[in-house]
């Protein structure tokens, strides 16, 4: 009769193609004892024919929600958000479930907080999910957003939901002068009553693109526009942003109102 290892060999021996593969039947001593504390679980390199235990898989798995269609459980130092505009209270912390951004309740109405990191070569793609949560305000305003930032003029355009206590909804591409001066909405995909969300961002090269997606498969397009007239210029979507525009209307509140992006899954593409 088969041991369980022995399948798995044969197992990951159909499914590795020319990769590396373990020699003979997999034994015991071949397999870790991986404890399933702190995200930790059994990873398999295919370059290698390797077992290890490990917070991530080198072969593109992740531990964070949606890991295996999305990769990688996001965190400051994977995903690069490091450089910030208008930041005030604003700040990043990784948890068990992602990249959290903890927003500034106290920035006021349109008033934005950004982080950043240098856009890389086209054409590339960023697919996202996050869920956005806002509590102990009275009414409190979260609008998360996605999106560039012109760091030559200060201008930035946004993939932003609108989310307060009463209506969590419609998606915005916005365009902001400044992160004090509030955002003027281009295009709008309405009626998503949802704060967890995904989305893509694209820069091909040519095109700026925006879309939304209820299971991170089948996309819907909310916006495009071609570099050469857009609104952050041919070359000013250099910086890659996340943004919350979060503001409590009835300052004071005890406990502290508290706006939070929690990034739970983050992929660059090409498309």
């Amino acid at each position: 009769m088969r041991t369980f290892f022995s399948i798995l060999a044969l197992v990951l021996a159909g499914a590795t193609g020319a990769y590396a593969q373990p020699v003979g039947a997999v034994k015991h001593s071949d397999v870790p004892n991986c404890q399933d504390v702190s995200g930790q679980h059994l990873n398999y390199t295919q370059t290698t024919g390797i077992f290890n235990c490990g917070t991530s898989s080198s072969g593109g798995g992740g531990s964070g929600l949606f890991g295996p269609i999305m990769g990688t459980l996001p965190t400051i130092a994977n995903t690069g958000f490091a450089t910030w505009t208008n930041q005030g209270t604003a700040y990043l912390q990784n948890v068990a479930t992602g990249l959290q951004y903890v927003g500034n309740p106290a920035n006021g109405a349109n008033n934005a907080s950004l982080v950043g990191f240098t856009a890389p070569a086209t054409p590339y793609s960023y697919t996202f999910l996050f869920l956005a949560m806002g509590a102990n305000g009275a009414p409190l305003n979260t609008q998360p957003g996605i999106g560039w930032r012109n760091t030559t003029t200060g201008a930035f355009q946004l993939w932003q939901q609108f989310t307060n206590n009463s209506s969590p909804g419609s998606v915005y591409i916005e365009n902001w002068s400044s992160p004090t001066g509030g955002g003027l909405a281009v295009a709008t995909a309405s009626n998503i009553y949802s704060t967890l969300i995904w989305g893509k961002i694209v820069n091909d090269g040519t095109n700026i693109s925006y879309y939304w997606s209820y299971d991170g498969i089948t996309w819907s397009r909310i916006y495009t526009v071609p570099l050469a007239s857009s609104y952050l210029g041919a070359t000013g979507y250099n910086e890659i942003v996340i943004s919350d525009n979060c503001y409590d209307l009835n300052a004071g509140n005890t406990p502290p109102a508290i706006c939070t992006i929690t990034l739970m899954s983050w992929k660059q593409g090409t498309n």
